[in-house]
């Protein structure tokens, strides 16, 4: 019997001094990337930490090089030259280097006297020697993105950043979000949160020796960045989804944007090929996008399982359709088509099967595109679930397969301030677009609800109509 209690007694203290369980970086870390930074700074900060944020400087706050891992806990460091402090903690150390340590970001999670709690175990027990970087910004996006996880936020300051290396992107995500636990990322000019126009945001450059500007993960968000100039799409993201908004996406030799999107104020201009295409069952969301001049149709969609609606939205001089969709549900609600150039290219198209084209169509403009206004491409598609108050001009034959809404101000001339020159405003008050759209009673509710029909939505004097996307980078 006493045998057994020793034995007891024995496992039982084992187990109380055994290395704990760490978790991994948390999901509330903040980081920092500026053209300035360095590769082996620590580049983040766990939000609501107790410590001082260093993440936002250009070096780093301490430089170690005597790190000393605990003889049982594999979690707890110490430096004899640098002791850590309370200041130290929620920042990150990146552990560049020293035998028994494994490299990588570890958030200070916690300080007792001078020892450091981190995340998760940084190596073997009782190493010593080890080098790392606490505080200071990353100097390129790509320096954290394959450690960043779920949820977390990236500030990117306002630089040109190109590829790394041989890579043949300037970013490249694995790191997927979650539901409801976006990766945002987040460009500014001068301070965290400024909104910069293109022009003046951070410039994602495949400066034409990359494949793609970005390749993504799915629920990676971006905000105010301008992309450009890669050899083939600037974006690249099948079977997951981009949420791009207040961007740019130009100058790339094929797509502006290839995979799953919802866009959201962003000029997708200039591409080789399509501003945005939607393949391999991929889909698009469009709101408040100004998407022209691009080589291979605006927002095309070719496959029937690829949901493509757009709202508030300017397809303009784009060679082939300005908008194409392929799917049982697509919306088209003020938005503008025009000059849309090719002999098969229509304003808007809506290709696919009986049970593939039924979509709904209101307070839409669109005006002398290459072939028709609006195309249901072959008679044995259905019908537009939902098609009126649109306005359609200057096409040899305005609708194709499509019977006109009971409500269509029809064949008439918007008249646009200077829609060559991407305004697309009402010149004067009494354009047949103005307080034409949608009328509409919500039930429980009171007022007038009714819409202008296309873009311009606001009090109709002349030039006086609201700006979308396109004022983006211009």
């Amino acid at each position: 019997m006493l045998w057994k209690l020793k034995t007891w007694i024995a496992i039982t203290c084992l187990c109380f001094v055994s290395t704990n369980s760490w978790a991994a970086l948390s999901s509330a870390m903040v980081w920092e990337v500026r053209s300035a930074g360095g590769s082996v700074n620590g580049c983040g900060f766990k939000s609501g930490a107790t410590g001082t944020d260093y993440s936002q400087q250009n070096t780093a706050q301490v430089a170690y090089t005597d790190l000393v891992i605990d003889g049982v806990e594999t979690a707890w460091l110490t430096s004899a030259a640098n002791p850590f402090g309370a200041a130290h903690v929620g920042n990150i150390l990146k552990v560049t280097g020293g035998t028994g340590f494994t490299t990588g970001f570890y958030e200070v999670a916690s300080v007792s006297g001078t020892t450091a709690t981190m995340d998760r175990a940084v190596g073997t027990a009782s190493s010593t020697g080890g080098t790392g970087n606490l505080g200071g910004a990353c100097s390129h996006p790509q320096d954290i993105a394959p450690s960043i996880v779920a949820g977390n936020l990236i500030h990117v300051k306002a630089a040109t950043y190109v590829k790394q290396g041989a890579n043949t992107y300037v970013l490249s995500l694995s790191i997927a979000g979650g539901n409801g636990t976006l990766i945002e990322w987040r460009g500014y000019q001068t301070t965290r949160n400024d909104y910069p126009a293109s022009a003046n945001a951070p410039d994602f450059d495949g400066a034409t020796n990359t494949t793609n500007v970005l390749v993504g993960a799915v629920s990676n968000i971006f905000k105010n960045f301008l992309f450009r100039r890669a050899s083939g799409d600037c974006l690249s993201n099948v079977g997951a989804y981009f949420y791009i908004l207040n961007s740019r996406i130009t100058a790339c030799g094929d797509d502006g944007l290839a995979g799953s999107s919802v866009t959201v104020n962003t000029e997708v201009d200039t591409n080789t090929g399509a501003g945005l295409d939607a393949s391999d069952a991929d889909n698009h969301v469009m709101n408040n996008n100004y998407i022209h001049d691009n080589g291979a149709g605006g927002a095309i969609s070719s496959n029937s399982s690829a949901g493509t609606s757009a709202r508030n939205t300017i397809f303009d001089t784009n060679t082939g359709n300005g908008f194409h969709a392929q799917r049982v549900i697509s919306f088209l609600i003020n938005n503008v088509s025009y000059n849309n150039s090719g002999a098969t290219a229509d304003g808007y198209n809506i290709d696919g099967t009986t049970t593939a084209a039924l979509f709904s169509a209101y307070n839409n403009i669109s005006m002398s595109n290459g072939r028709y206004a609006f195309n249901r491409d072959a008679t044995t598609n259905q019908q537009p679930a939902y098609f009126d108050y649109n306005i359609y001009n200057g096409h040899t034959t305005e609708l194709n397969n499509v019977t006109a809404g009971p409500n269509d101000a029809g064949d008439v001339d918007p008249s646009f301030t200077n829609a060559a020159g991407g305004d697309f405003t009402f010149s004067v008050s009494t354009s047949p677009a103005v307080a034409a759209g949608l009328s509409q009673s919500i039930p429980g509710a009171t007022g007038d609800y009714q819409w202008n029909i296309g873009v311009d939505q606001d009090d109709n004097t002349a030039g006086g109509g609201v700006t979308v996307g396109y004022s983006y980078g211009n």
